[in-house]
């Protein structure tokens, strides 16, 4: 697995836990900055 592959990872994993508080809502920008590392993420896996 290459570095950037953990880098995304690491990346997604932090966001997971930060979205599991009872209080956190992410701001659009956000969410969307989250979507892109996902869909990037995928494109290099296939």
């Amino acid at each position: 697995m290459k570095a950037s592959h953990i880098g995304y990872l690491t990346y997604l994993k932090d966001k997971r836990n930060e979205g599991q508080h009872p209080d956190k809502r992410f701001q659009q920008e956000e969410s969307e900055r989250i979507l892109l590392h996902v869909k990037e993420l995928v494109l290099e896996l296939r």
